[in-house]
């Protein structure tokens, strides 16, 4: 978290209780299970769909974990949605922006599963 802590779903405090109920007691060196975007080498891993928000405690986390995936080969789509806080497609879901967020998500997921099947 970097360029904001705080935003109208998600803060800090929320993230770093999220962090101590998903990792339990292992807390200390995470493995890249877990949290991927830790991991040193990325070649290798399968194509990846990431969604970023102006407004996202981790949007700068996503971002950066993007570009290594990218620079390590690997097929990325970044999708950063300006105007947009974490979980905003949630909380108005009408939105013209959160139906463009969902429409990309769920063609991203067409993608990944029309290769596979």
């Amino acid at each position: 978290m970097r360029t904001f802590i705080d935003t109208p779903l998600w803060n800090r405090p929320a993230a770093e209780l999220s962090w101590r109920y998903y990792l339990g007691a292992e807390r200390g060196d995470v493995s890249p299970y877990a949290a991927p975007a830790r991991a040193h080498r990325l070649a290798g891993l399968p194509p990846t769909y990431i969604g970023t928000s102006d407004q996202d405690p981790v949007r700068d986390e996503g971002i950066l974990y993007a570009l290594r995936l990218a620079e390590a080969g690997v097929s990325v789509e970044l999708h950063h949605f300006p105007g947009t806080f974490h979980g905003s497609n949630v909380l108005a879901p009408d939105a013209a922006v959160s139906r463009r967020q969902q429409a990309e998500l769920h063609a991203a997921l067409r993608r990944a599963l029309t290769r596979v099947l």
